[in-house]
Order: structure tokens, then C-alpha cells, then sequence
């Protein structure tokens, strides 16, 4: 008998936090760009302004996603069941137990890494409620040793 399915919600809150925190920082680089252009931006300065703006108008799309994110963020879940699944927004990803191989923590790139016999990796970020990168991989680890007992439980490379 197989353990009960585990899910995890998005965490919204932190969501929110990060965009405003976009935002914020997209308003402080315009008003910054503008003050060079007030100044007289030689050459070097108009370079600058205009990379500062980029980066603002980045930091702006980022924070129109997360809004969207959390907006609809009954279609964002990880279950661990009978199987991971994954969705992010569009339509789940699932990957039998059996199907994984290894599952570690990429500390570069802070998602935890699900590597596959068939196909190519699938990274889960740790973006969702109550749980952080180390816990996360733990419960993924967790809920693939005890899918299939009789199988050794997927390792760390």
C-alpha cells in the first residue's frame, strides 16, 4: 500500500514579496537613469542609462509574472504520490518513481535536480509552501524510496 499523496501549494506570500521587491528596485533604477539624463549624461552615462533601463523594464516583466503567478496559483502544485507531479502553470509534468534515477540539490542554480533514466532532468525550484531547497529534496527522496520498496532508494550524485 502506498504512502498518502503529498502536495505542496505555491506560496504566494513569498511570490508577492519577490515582485514588489521587483518593482521597487525597477522605480529606483528609472528615477537613477533619470537623474543621469537631468545631469547630462556624456557617452559612458547614456550607456549606463540605458542598460539600467533594461534591466528596470526585466525587473518589470518579472513582477508582471509573478502577479500572474499568484493569480492563478491553484494551477501551480507539486504532488508526491504515485508518481512527482509537477505544474507550473500549464500542464502537469509527471515522472514515474521509477523513472528516477538521482535526486539532488543544484546549490548554483538553488533547485532541486530530479534526474531521469529516460529524458532530460526535471528542475524543481523551491518555490512553494512550508518547505525549503534541502527539505524539499528530502521529501522528493522520501517519497521515491517509498514508492517501490524493493528498489535501492534514488542516491546524490
Amino acid at each position: 500500500m502506498s504512502a498518502p499523496a503529498r502536495r505542496f501549494e505555491l506560496d504566494a506570500k513569498a511570490e508577492r514579496s519577490v515582485g514588489r521587491l521587483r518593482l521597487v528596485g525597477a522605480i529606483i533604477v528609472f528615477v537613477c537613469g533619470g537623474v543621469l539624463v537631468a545631469r547630462g549624461a556624456g557617452a559612458v552615462g547614456w550607456t549606463l542609462v540605458v542598460m539600467a533601463w533594461l534591466v528596470g523594464l526585466g525587473w518589470i516583466a518579472a513582477f508582471v509574472r509573478a502577479r500572474r503567478r499568484v493569480a492563478g496559483a491553484g494551477g501551480h502544485y507539486l504532488e508526491l504520490g504515485d508518481a512527482l507531479r509537477m505544474a507550473r502553470g500549464a500542464a502537469p509534468v509527471e515522472v514515474p518513481w521509477g523513472e528516477v534515477d538521482a535526486v539532488r540539490v543544484d546549490e548554483d542554480r538553488l533547485v532541486v535536480v530530479v534526474e531521469r533514466r529516460a529524458g532530460p532532468p526535471l528542475l524543481v525550484p523551491p518555490c512553494w509552501r512550508g518547505v525549503g531547497l534541502y527539505e524539499l529534496a528530502e521529501a522528493i527522496r522520501a517519497a521515491a524510496s517509498g514508492a517501490s520498496p524493493a528498489r535501492p532508494s534514488p542516491g546524490t550524485h
